[in-house]
């Protein structure tokens, strides 16, 4: 029975792909804003926005079939809602077939929800927008392409979790590379081309083809094809059956999603009702950074979700531990470095790159810092309990994403505390329930507490030294 392991390899390409991504917007926006027109920029700006709401059509299946891609891979003979199910040595080809099989069926129907939804709804809006699409030249043949690219992008999207769930973290890293990539040559091409808007449009389209065949690749080795070919898969009800057992963990997290997306986006939309335009970019700029904080010291642990997933299904709980250890151990280190730097010396290096806005004051600063701590906190914890796969979050993230819309609303309509009133309602709000109730969880799973787990990352990383 494999056991997926996580080497250094894997953590060196995660950060490469992680720094990418981050960076590939930081390296097109000089080129899209000296090369495009206003309009353009505008168009451009709507595009990425409508995009990021297409993200919530994957309604939770990712996290959910890379689990069960670790499962399958780690022994498992069977799929089950709550809890691992019977295992046996050796991988189930024909039990991964079949998971493959709906992971590819499902994601076709979500692509084609997505350009729907897409075509059906942001048609007439963007027709609105760009006074029928002739503010922008080519506008209409630009969201075409765009909705095209969106559609291969999710469809291609359950790739990466077939590589996840199979221990294959470099590798999957090396298909996000290529995309990202990708993406950044055919913009800067086109631009330089005189394609205008249609490079950021074809970009979309394009690149994900460059991550999918890379996945395809390194999935469909010689020996899978072999051992996939052995088997029969003529069962057409069998992905029926494998999806509503998905679908009882996914649709917690589809809700976890809209709730985390309505505690951003529409806090964010609005702070932009009642904030002047400097205060307004200010907090933007604020929830950017820390969110970039965030998602590199997460590296670690986001790679470390199979791993996890593997010893639970093994029963090595002393490992598990351990790993989830190391993982928390680099997240809190990391996290503070990088808050500490954002705190004191973040103005001072936006000055240096000649920013035109800047964070807010000390006070809101430290204070979103310390909030996004403490979220991040239970989410680590959130994770060492989905590795059982139990997904107990839905009622109070969409319960606590509600509260927080209306407490901004309150704090920015009746009182005059700004940036800070909007920080408090989140921290507050999180505070009463979140960011206690999963670690506390977690800890009393394991009989071990905060400061037990945090020795025993210490212990990990020394033992290796």
């Amino acid at each position: 029975m494999q056991e997926i392991t996580l080497t250094r390899r894997d953590i060196i390409w995660s950060y490469v792909a992680q720094f990418l991504s981050m960076g590939v917007g930081i390296l097109t926006l000089p080129f899209i804003l000296h090369m495009l027109s206003a309009e353009e920029i505008g168009l451009n700006y709507v595009l990425v926005t409508i995009g990021g709401v297409i993200n919530l059509v994957d309604l939770g299946f990712a996290p959910q079939f890379a689990r069960n891609f670790t499962y399958v891979f780690s022994g498992a003979r069977e799929f089950r809602k709550e809890g691992i199910g019977e295992k046996g040595e050796g991988v189930d080809y024909q039990l991964l077939g079949y998971l493959l099989r709906t992971a590819r069926w499902l994601y076709a129907i979500l692509a084609l929800v997505a350009v729907v939804l897409l075509l059906g709804i942001g048609t007439p809006y963007l027709w609105y927008v760009t006074k029928g699409f002739s503010l922008v030249s080519n506008s209409l043949w630009i969201w075409i392409v765009f909705a095209a690219g969106v559609l291969f992008q999710v469809f291609y999207s359950y790739y990466a979790s077939m590589l996840i769930g199979a221990g294959k973290i470099m590798e999957q890293k090396y298909s996000q590379i290529a995309s990202k990539l990708g993406y950044l040559l055919i913009v800067i091409g086109g631009l330089y081309g005189g394609w205008g808007l249609m490079s950021v449009a074809l970009a979309t389209l394009i690149s994900p083809f460059f991550g999918r065949f890379i996945c395809h690749w390194y999935f469909y080795t010689p020996e899978m094809r072999h051992e996939l070919a052995r088997h029969s898969f003529e069962d057409s009800g069998r992905k029926f059956e494998i999806l509503k057992v998905l679908w009882y963990n996914a649709k917690r997290t589809a809700v976890m999603s809209i709730g985390a997306y309505a505690i951003l986006r529409t806090s964010m939309f609005i702070a932009g009702l009642y904030f002047t335009l400097d205060e307004f970019g200010s907090y933007g700029l604020m929830v950017q950074v820390v969110q970039i904080v965030g998602t590199v010291s997460t590296t670690f642990m986001t790679i470390s979700q199979p791993r996890l997933a593997s010893l639970r299904t093994h029963r090595n709980t002393a490992e598990l531990l351990s790993t989830f250890g190391r993982a928390y151990d680099i997240w809190l280190m990391l996290y503070l470095i990088g808050a500490v730097i954002t705190i004191l010396w973040g103005n001072d290096i936006l000055g240096l790159i000649g920013s035109n806005a800047h964070l807010p004051g000390f006070a809101p600063l430290a204070l979103y810092c310390l909030v996004m701590m403490l979220e991040q906190n239970h989410s680590c914890f959130a994770i060492l309990i989905s590795s059982d796969n139990k997904v107990p979050f839905a009622p109070a993230a969409i319960t606590t994403g509600i509260v927080i819309c209306i407490g901004t609303f309150l704090s920015v309509r009746f009182t005059d505390w700004g940036i800070l009133g909007l920080v408090g309602v989140q921290g507050i709000c999180q505070a009463a329930y979140q960011n206690w109730k999963w670690p506390q969880m977690a800890l009393n799973e394991f009989h071990v507490s905060l400061m037990g787990v945090i020795r025993m990352g210490l212990k990990s990383f020394s033992s290796r030294l």
